[in-house]
């Protein structure tokens, strides 16, 4: 039994190579897997808020989780878990030298799936970071726009 927790311990907690190597048919409790994604989240996630130029007022709330392309099962394993995102492949251009980096991003941007991650990390988290603090304004900036949007396509049909 020792060594079952010690697999697990090291497969959840270290990082997504190690990740991979778990034994995807063992069931794992929500709270471990939870778990395990808190203090992924807090490692390689990332909240970012996008301005539409070229649309005043529109904001694009995003997260996302990008990794070597040799990870990609890892995201596969988060986005099948969360129900929600979208995963992308993308090669990238490292240094001068013209070297290459193949790429793989686990990216949340609908505003129903944004919905859904915040009630999940509320539910799980919270983060163990830095990375709170940022979801915390990200969470007030997203909710502060969902209820304003609201507000004026109510005035827009009154």
């Amino acid at each position: 039994m020792l060594q079952q927790e010690t697999v697990i311990n090291t497969s959840i907690v270290v990082s997504s190579a190690c990740f991979t190597k778990l034994n995807l048919e063992k069931k794992l409790t929500d709270e471990q897997i939870f778990e395990w994604l808190i203090g992924f989240i807090d490692a390689e996630g990332n909240f970012d808020i996008i301005k539409f130029s070229n649309r005043p007022y529109a904001f694009e709330f995003r997260f996302r989780i990008g990794l070597h392309s040799y990870d990609t099962e890892v995201l596969v394993k988060i986005k099948n878990k969360l129900g929600i995102g979208s995963i992308t492949q993308r090669t990238n251009k490292i240094d001068k030298a013209l070297r290459l980096e193949q790429k793989s991003t686990f990216i949340i941007s609908k505003q129903e799936d944004v919905i859904k991650l915040i009630a999940t990390l509320d539910k799980y988290g919270p983060l163990n970071t830095t990375k709170y603090l940022e979801f915390l304004s990200w969470k007030k900036a997203f909710l502060l726009y969902i209820s304003s949007k609201e507000k004026s396509i109510i005035e827009k049909k009154s």
